[in-house]
């Protein structure tokens, strides 16, 4: 069984966030790969078995935290 259209789609955006500096679309890039990330540890093989594994999710969650905590804090003076 090879790779699911979300876990292709994941790497990609893993892939492009270092280089992106619009913080605006960095914002989005993370709040897609967290939900990509959780529809990606829904899926099931045939048999009802995880299609990823622990291992492989957490390593994936590692990267998209590492990205979000990148992003820079802004604080409103009003």
């Amino acid at each position: 069984m090879g790779i699911s259209k979300t876990e292709v789609n994941l790497k990609r955006l893993l892939a492009a966030a270092p280089q992106q500096q619009n913080q605006a679309k960095l914002v989005h890039y993370v709040a897609t790969l967290r939900e990509q990330l959780e529809q990606l540890a829904e899926e099931k093989t045939p048999e009802g078995l995880p299609r990823i594994s622990k291992a492989t999710l957490n390593d994936y969650s590692e990267k998209i935290e590492a990205i979000a905590s990148k992003l820079v804090h802004v604080v409103c003076i009003c």
